[in-house]
C-alpha cells in the first residue's frame, strides 16, 4: 500500500485572437473576401457558392508531477510534460440551392510531444501526430426525402521511446436515406469502416473491418404516444498477424414506447426493450427490458416505479437479474428538491447468487444571492449485500468502466488474473490492445486500468471488460455513503468557489479479508474564474483509501 502526492499544471491557448487571425488570414489570401452572414456566400463561382470558412489555431500543454511514498520507505517520483498543437479548418458550400446539395468538410492536424522524467528509471519521450479529413454531402436536406454521404479519414502516428511506434489509418464511409411522412417515417443507413493498425518496430499488424446496416422507424399509435423501432445488422472482422481471424455477426433489435398521461409529460409510461444476437467467433445473446412509470401527485410530489430485467448468455455462462426501484420526490418552489428511494435487486449467475437492498435520500438546494448563487447537495445511501459463491473462480463479462485520465479506475473485483483481461467496445467485437490502447497496473490486491493517449480509446469513453478473479465463498456487509457538495458563484459566474466530500464505510461485515472492500474519504476544494473565452482555476484533492490513496494539486487554464 502506498500514499501518493500529485501535482498537475494545465494550460491551453485556443482563444478568439488565434482563431480570428487564422480565419481572416485565410479568407484574405485565398478568397480576397470578407466573412459571410446568413445566406450570403463568401465566394461564388456559378452554381458553386462557398458559404463559410472557419478555423482554429492553438496549443495546449500539461505538466504533472507524482510523488509516491511506500511503507517500505522507498520513494518513487516522476513528472510528465505534454504539449499539443491544433490546426482546424471548416468549410461549408452549397451547389445551386441549399435544398439541392450542401457540402461540408473539416481538416484537423494535431502534432504533440510528451516527456516522462523518472527518478529511478530511464526518462522517456513520446511524439504523437494526428491528422483527420472529414466530408459530407447532403441532397434535398429540407425535403421529405433526403440523401446523405459521409467520409472520415484519419491517421495517428505514435512514437514511444524504448517501447514501440504505432501507426493508425482509419477510413469510414456511410450513406443515409430519410423519408419524412405522416404515415411511417423511416431512416436507413449503411456504413463501412476500416482500421489498419501497425506496430512499426515489431511488424505486428491489426486489421479491423466493420459493416453496419441500420433501419429506424418512428410511429405512434395515438396522439398521446411515440414509438420507435431500430434494427441493425453488423459484421465485424479482425485480423491479427499473430492470431487467428476474429469474425462476428450481430443482429440488434430495439423498441421504445412513450405513453403520455398529460401534456407536460410529467405523468407517463416508458418502455425500452432490446434483444441482441451475436454469432461467429463470439456467441452472445442478451435481452434487456426497462419499464418505467412516473406519476405527478398533488402538492408538488411525484412518484416513480421502475422494473429492470437483464438476461444474457455467453457460451456456458448465464446471468439473470431483476431490479425494482421506487422513489418519491418533492419540489419546494425552485430552490429545494428532495428524493427518497428504495431499491432491491436479485442476480442469479453461474458463479454466484447475489441480493442487494438499498435505501437513500438526496437533497438539492439552490438559492440566488446578490451577484450570484449558492448551491448545496447532500446524498445518503445505505446498501446491504449478500453474495454466495457457486465457484471459487469468478468470471466477469462486460464490466463497464469510464476511463478518465484524471481519475484512478480500478476493476470492481480483487485477485484479477491480468493475463485473462479483455477490453472491448459495447458490442464486444472491437478488442482493444494492451500497452497500445490501455495499460493495466497492479494496485495491491486490485488492478488499475488506464487508457493510453493516441490509442483507440477516447478520453471519458466507456469500455467493457471481461476477466477472471478469485472470489470469497461467502460475503455479507452493509455499506454507508455520505456525499456533500457546495458551490458559491459570484459576479455572473465570473468567480466560483466549490467543495466536495465523499465518505464510504462498512458495518456488519462477514468477509475473511475486509481489505477487499474499499473505504475512502475524499475531500476536494477548488476555485475557478471564467471570462468570455478564458477560464482558470486551482483544485486540491485529498483521496484517502485503503487501496489507492493519493493527494493532488492542479492548476488549469484555457
Amino acid at each position: 500500500m502506498s500514499a501518493g502526492y500529485r501535482q498537475r499544471f494545465n494550460f491551453s491557448i485556443v482563444g478568439s485572437p488565434f482563431r480570428l487571425l487564422c480565419i481572416y488570414s485565410l479568407v484574405s489570401m485565398v478568397l480576397c473576401s470578407s466573412v459571410a452572414f446568413a445566406q450570403s456566400p463568401v465566394f461564388s463561382l456559378g452554381l458553386w457558392k462557398l458559404q463559410s470558412l472557419n478555423g482554429e489555431l492553438g496549443v495546449e500543454g500539461r505538466y504533472t508531477k507524482n510523488n509516491t511514498l511506500f511503507k517500505t520507505g522507498r520513494i518513487s517520483e516522476n513528472g510528465t510534460k505534454t504539449i499539443v498543437g491544433k490546426l482546424f479548418l471548416n468549410s461549408k458550400s452549397i451547389i445551386w440551392h441549399p435544398n439541392f446539395l450542401i457540402i461540408e468538410s473539416d481538416i484537423e492536424y494535431n502534432p504533440g510531444v510528451r516527456r516522462d522524467n523518472f527518478l529511478i528509471i530511464t526518462d522517456r519521450n513520446e511524439s504523437n501526430t494526428f491528422k483527420k479529413l472529414t466530408g459530407s454531402a447532403v441532397f434535398f436536406s429540407k425535403k421529405a426525402i433526403s440523401l446523405g454521404f459521409f467520409a472520415n479519414l484519419s491517421q495517428t502516428f505514435i512514437n514511444r521511446e524504448f517501447a514501440t511506434s504505432v501507426q493508425f489509418n482509419r477510413e469510414k464511409y456511410s450513406g443515409t436515406l430519410s423519408f419524412q411522412n405522416s404515415i411511417l417515417p423511416f431512416r436507413a443507413q449503411y456504413s463501412t469502416e476500416n482500421l489498419d493498425q501497425k506496430e512499426l518496430l515489431s511488424g505486428r499488424r491489426y486489421l479491423d473491418h466493420t459493416r453496419d446496416v441500420q433501419v429506424e422507424i418512428n410511429e405512434g399509435f395515438t396522439s398521446h404516444d411515440a414509438g420507435r423501432f431500430v434494427y441493425s445488422y453488423n459484421t465485424y472482422t479482425r485480423e491479427h498477424s499473430l492470431s487467428p481471424t476474429y469474425a462476428t455477426k450481430i443482429s440488434n433489435y430495439k423498441f421504445t414506447e412513450n405513453i403520455r398521461f398529460n401534456k407536460e409529460n410529467t405523468s407517463a409510461f416508458n418502455s425500452n426493450i432490446s434483444y441482441l444476437d451475436q454469432t461467429g467467433s463470439r456467441v452472445y445473446k442478451r435481452f434487456n427490458a426497462n419499464e418505467d412509470l412516473r406519476i405527478q401527485l398533488p402538492w408538488n410530489f411525484s412518484a416513480q416505479s421502475t422494473y429492470q430485467y437483464y438476461k444474457w448468455k455467453q457460451e456456458q455462462l448465464l446471468s439473470d437479474q431483476a431490479n425494482f426501484i421506487n422513489n418519491i420526490q418533492h419540489q419546494l418552489f425552485k430552490s429545494l428538491h428532495n428524493k427518497i428511494y428504495i431499491e432491491s435487486a436479485k442476480l442469479n449467475h453461474n458463479d454466484y447468487d447475489e441480493e442487494t437492498k438499498t435505501i437513500g435520500w438526496n437533497v438539492q438546494y439552490q438559492k440566488k444571492i446578490p451577484t450570484g448563487s449558492l448551491r448545496f447537495t447532500y446524498a445518503y445511501r445505505k446498501r446491504s449485500e449478500n453474495r454466495t459463491a457457486q465457484n471459487s473462480l469468478l468470471r466477469i463479462i462486460d464490466e463497464q468502466q469510464i476511463l478518465d485520465d484524471s481519475k484512478v479506475v480500478l476493476l470492481a473485483n480483487a485477485f484479477v488474473d491480468i493475463q485473462k483481461v479483455v477490453v472491448t467496445d459495447e458490442t464486444g467485437a472491437k478488442i482493444y490492445q494492451e500497452n497500445i490502447d490501455y495499460v493495466l497496473i497492479s494496485r495491491g490486491d486490485f488492478v488499475e486500468i488506464q487508457r493510453l493517449p493516441g490509442g483507440q480509446i477516447l478520453q471519458g469513453e466507456t469500455v467493457y471488460i471481461d476477466y477472471l478473479s478469485q472470489q470469497e465463498s461467502f460475503q455479507k456487509f452493509e455499506s454507508f455513503q455520505n456525499a456533500f457538495t457546495a458551490s458559491l458563484s459570484l459576479f455572473s459566474n465570473f468567480l466560483e468557489i466549490y467543495g466536495r466530500k465523499l465518505d464510504i464505510n462498512y458495518k456488519n461485515v462477514e468477509l475473511s479479508d475486509i481489505r477487499l472492500l474499499q473505504t475512502l474519504s475524499n475531500k476536494v476544494l477548488g476555485t475557478k474564474i471564467e471570462y468570455e473565452f478564458m477560464s482558470a482555476g486551482y483544485e486540491i484533492n485529498n483521496f484517502k483509501s485503503n487501496i489507492v490513496p493519493y493527494r493532488s494539486k492542479e492548476f488549469f487554464s484555457h
